[in-house]
């Protein structure tokens, strides 16, 4: 099996129009080259103040990879949200478990009042705190109620989340999960879940369901938390210490609401090549708007594609 690093640059662009109602800042949330050279990149708008704009109608995107590309495929995914909150209670999760507590209800006051979220904890087993449903109130306070115990079966609680969140209809579907540790029955161990990591990857492409994967300290299992992130469509992110939690969960919030869906075929299908500037110009017809360029600065992020 070969495996070629591919690593892209999401470059933003300075689009500029007499006539202008509002300044957006547009933003490629992430990209997805995992069925190369088909592409499927993530787009959301921010205002000025760094807020997401959920009201705008691009009829067109342009893309740019070398040459100017038209898209194969443009989906604006649904304002309404489901989304699973996995947190492990583990033993080991005992002292960090107020943070946690606090960070989780953070996300979910950040929710509207049609978004719908289900709630499960997990040690040796997985426990439904509360099934998916907008009564954001019960879900904070079965959250409240956590304390930690026990060993860790990520991977059953991960396709039991995909299974449950599958069956939310004609809304925008995601996953959150934070662990500080790993799939085992006790430190140094075998794998605790009857489900393995390719079973999690396999159920969740096929779902189309992303997971957004916290991994928390240094004993967490990176490489499968990175894995399940970005199979998924999801991502990865890492807090040293439980200090960090309250602005992972934010960050993540504002990445899964308001985003649209760009499909596109590469025209330099040569995998060879690592390097690849993407950006990604919305077209607005009549009503006209001044996009700027984006006030985050550009990362480089890696990509995997397995061959």
């Amino acid at each position: 099996m070969k495996k070629v690093l591919v690593l892209f640059i999401a470059v933003l662009f300075l689009g500029m129009a007499c006539g202008y109602s509002a300044e957006l800042y547009p933003k490629i949330v992430k990209v997805m080259p995992q069925d190369f050279p088909n592409i499927t990149t993530y787009v959301t708008f921010y205002d000025s103040t760094g807020n997401p704009v959920s009201e705008i109608e691009p009829i067109d995107f342009e893309i740019y990879e070398k040459v100017r590309i038209k898209p194969d495929r443009i989906y604006k995914l649904p304002v309404n949200l489901s989304v699973a909150l996995l947190i492990d209670k583990s033993g080991s999760m005992r002292s960090q478990m107020k943070r946690v507590k606090i960070a989780a209800n953070n996300f979910i006051d950040m929710l509207t009042e049609t978004d719908r979220v289900m709630v499960m904890a997990f040690d040796r087993t997985y426990k439904f705190l509360r099934g998916f449903s907008s009564n954001k109130w019960r879900a904070k306070e079965e959250i409240n109620k956590l304390r930690g115990k026990g060993p860790t079966a990520l991977y059953d609680t991960i396709v039991r989340a995909i299974v449950e969140t599958d069956r939310e209809a004609n809304v925008q579907k995601a996953i959150v999960l934070i662990t500080d540790g790993r799939d085992e029955s006790r430190a140094g161990s075998r794998r605790l879940s009857k489900h393995s990591l390719r079973d999690v990857i396999s159920l969740s492409r096929k779902a189309e369901i992303p997971v957004y994967t916290i991994g928390l300290g240094s004993t967490c299992d990176k490489e499968a938390l990175r894995k399940i992130a970005y199979y998924s469509g999801g991502e990865f992110f890492h807090a040293p210490d439980e200090g960090g939690i309250m602005t992972l969960y934010t960050e993540i919030a504002r990445k899964i609401k308001y985003q649209y869906k760009v499909v596109y075929t590469s025209p330099i299908p040569n995998p060879d090549i690592n390097i690849r500037e993407i950006s990604i110009k919305p077209i607005f017809g009549q009503k006209l708007y001044k996009v700027v360029e984006d006030h985050v600065p550009v990362k480089r992020t890696e990509y995997m594609i397995v061959k």
